[in-house]
């Protein structure tokens, strides 16, 4: 097959160069903002209301299921392959670093890059327990159920094992502490992937940054603000929640 070798040898390129490396490291981390964000406009339905936020819920779970896997699969690839590549960049430039090479790009490095892999690691130990905690429900007793007035059998009630789950102080500043990491994380990462793909250029730099910034603040601002406002509700005694939809919670 004499086309084989050519047709292989751009992927393997890619794995193997350095530019490449970048190249591939970006567009996973591109995909896993845009589900951030994604993420983020979800929750912030709980406080449009228990049906909003349980309908949003149970439309997800209901996704035919080679949708649900294809989801779930390019999230997890690209998880897997970011969290590789960055792993495999950080040793690469510590070897650099140790050889007198890259004084200067280290000390004129910014805060927010040089925490990049201190807050991706507190990102991953916080996804995982995330996911234990209100996907896979690991922690805890069966969740709450409720009704939607277009289905016909009883879904589960995410208004109220949210609320159950951030009426905990602990639970709620740990997931607080794990978003300044996303912070962190999105401020320098976001406008590197984006010049990693070509669309960065002197003139745009601070346009950049600009835009990574309005992201970090969306997801964090919004991702916070259930907590917070879930804390209010619980322990200050501010009405932000319809406990009557909260059933047994409290």
């Amino acid at each position: 097959m004499a086309g084989s070798p050519s047709s292989v040898a751009p992927t393997v390129s890619l794995f193997s160069s350095s530019i490449g490396r970048k190249i591939m490291l970006a567009v996973s981390g591109l995909i896993l903002v845009a589900f951030l964000v994604i993420h983020t406009i979800g929750n912030l339905l709980i406080f449009l209301g228990a049906d909003a936020l349980n309908r949003y819920a149970h439309t997800l779970h209901s996704l035919p299921y080679g949708v649900a896997w294809f989801a779930r699969t390019l999230l997890l690839s690209a998880l897997l392959l970011h969290v590789a590549l960055a792993v495999r960049l950080h040793v690469v430039n510590r070897r650099v670093a140790a050889r007198g090479y890259a004084v200067r790009r280290y000390l004129s490095a910014s805060t927010a890059s040089l925490m990049m892999m201190p807050a991706g690691a507190v990102i991953l130990l916080f996804l995982v327990v995330h996911i234990l905690h209100f996907t896979a429900r690991s922690f805890g007793s069966s969740p709450p159920m409720t009704r939607l007035p277009e289905v016909a059998l009883p879904v589960v009630n995410v208004y109220a094992m949210v609320y159950r789950a951030f009426s905990h102080p602990f639970v709620a500043i740990a997931y607080l502490a794990a978003l300044a990491a996303v912070a962190v994380h999105l401020v320098h990462g976001v406008a590197s992937a984006i010049q990693s793909l070509g669309f960065g250029g002197e003139r745009r730099i601070r346009l950049l940054h600009g835009f990574s910034r309005a992201i970090a603040v969306f997801v964090v601002v919004g991702l916070g603000a259930v907590p917070v406002a879930v804390g209010l509700d619980a322990w200050v005694g501010v009405p932000l929640f319809d406990h009557a939809a909260l059933g047994g919670v409290r």
